[in-house]
């Protein structure tokens, strides 16, 4: 009996020592992601927040969703899109997203080519964050994604929300020629 008592409580024992190093350990990593984030080390970041995220699945726990939201945005800027793009929509499953959120991952679904998911979160972000500064970026791209995707009334009205030099630039003037042109209005001028 004795000795059952002795292993229980040594088993304990072990248990509150591990999770406290696996704590500390957590800790640590995310200082260091962190850190490399900040300082624009995105491939180490990439790592160490891959680490957390698995540690914490071994737990059988998610990680923060800041930490899945850096992940992504780490992970999208060393073309790891798949990565980036799991991490930022589990960060949009916990209702947790913000302007990066939508901003990251419609550029993630662009490099995959993936029109529909682009669309989507750009729309979003336009809806939800249109006083950001990224607001210009996302009309551009958002422009651009109507004219691949040949929806022209949007591409149309879309035009409008253009700054003065988007609407300069040979791409995006080469998409509103083919918007004006599907939509017959032929006597529009730039």
């Amino acid at each position: 009996m004795r000795l059952k008592r002795f292993a229980l409580i040594t088993l304990l024992f072990v248990f509150a020592l591990t999770a406290c190093t696996v704590s500390k350990q957590l800790k640590q990593l995310n200082i260091q992601a962190q850190h490399q984030y900040k300082e624009g080390n995105y491939a180490e970041a990439s790592s160490l927040y891959g680490e957390i995220i698995s540690i914490k699945a071994g737990q059988g726990k998610d990680a923060e969703a800041n930490v899945y939201q850096n992940a992504g945005i780490a992970a999208l800027y060393v073309d790891k899109v798949s990565d980036a793009i799991n991490y930022l929509e589990k960060v949009k499953e916990r209702s947790s997203a913000n302007a990066q959120t939508y901003y990251y991952i419609s550029k993630a679904y662009l490099k995959v080519d993936n029109l529909s998911r682009e669309i989507i979160n750009l729309e979003e972000f336009t809806m939800m964050y249109s006083d950001k500064e990224e607001i210009a970026d996302v009309n551009g791209q958002l422009f651009m994604a109507y004219v691949r995707s040949e929806n022209w009334d949007k591409a149309y009205t879309q035009w409008a929300l253009l700054s003065s030099k988007q609407q300069e630039e040979v791409l995006t003037i080469e998409g509103y020629v083919k918007v004006v042109q599907h939509l017959g209005y032929t006597n529009e001028v730039l």
